[in-house]
């Protein structure tokens, strides 16, 4: 997969734009992933994911740029463009943003998007508004439904919420995937490995959607080997 960051790069080819923020990659993104390759390959084009550098001052990520690109890249998207957030950014009208970024930098010759898609200046623009403005490009808009599960739409607030809550399970079956985290190995005291089995101690990604305090099967993955294992998210009571 190849990465492009605005304001900067551009990208080099003509391509089929999904625009959002994508936190989650989750059933409902994963659906439109779905759409934009099929589309790009029937017409020649290369499948562009448009998404946003994280803010880490929003609590409550589910996926960094890394996890990001990674589940992306497996769905087949071909590019992946991080757009860096500045006050310039926020001040676009929503005709600047179509004519400046969906069509002279994301090279777009087709755009799909969810119902609920907002954009420009104070989120003025709608999915219905982009539509309209690309249709002046003579650029095809494709707006798509909001996916449901359990009669209940996808979205991301509501895994974030059945994930602090540590309802896995039910947040596993809208991510269509396990739920993970990523983060750094830190050094702790060395306890475990007293009691017969080393342990790791993992730092989260700053920002990130932690499941409720507890005790959880896990699989953790390190220098490419996948293992099984038991994980506390929280504190340390026992010891110390």
């Amino acid at each position: 997969m190849k990465k492009v960051f605005l304001p900067g790069d551009a990208c080099e080819s003509a391509t089929v734009a999904l625009l959002g923020n994508f936190d989650g990659v989750h059933k409902g993104h994963r659906f439109l992933a779905e759409k934009a390759v099929i589309y790009a390959k029937q017409n020649n084009l290369k499948s562009l994911v448009y998404t946003f550098e994280r803010n880490i001052k929003n609590q409550g990520t589910l996926t960094e740029n890394y996890d990001k690109e990674k589940l992306f890249s497996e769905l087949g998207i071909d590019i992946i463009a991080f757009q860096n957030i500045t006050d310039e950014f926020f001040s676009l009208s929503p005709e600047d943003f179509v004519k400046d970024i969906v069509i002279a930098t994301l090279k777009a010759k087709y755009v799909i998007v969810g119902e609920n898609y907002t954009f420009g200046k104070n989120k003025s623009g709608k999915s219905a508004d982009l539509k309209r403005l690309l249709e002046k490009h003579s650029v095809e808009c494709e707006i798509c439904s909001l996916i449901e599960v359990d009669d209940k739409v996808v979205s991301s607030s509501r895994i974030r919420e059945l994930i602090s809550s540590g309802e896995i399970k039910e947040a596993n079956k809208l991510l269509s995937r396990r739920y993970s985290v990523s983060g750094t190995v830190e050094h702790g005291n060395r306890i475990g490995r007293t009691m017969g089995f080393p342990t790791v101690n993992i730092r989260p990604f700053e920002g990130c959607a932690l499941p409720k305090f507890g005790v959880y099967a896990t699989f953790i993955t390190m220098d490419g080997r996948k293992c099984k294992g038991v994980s506390n998210v929280g504190i340390k009571p026992t010891v110390g």
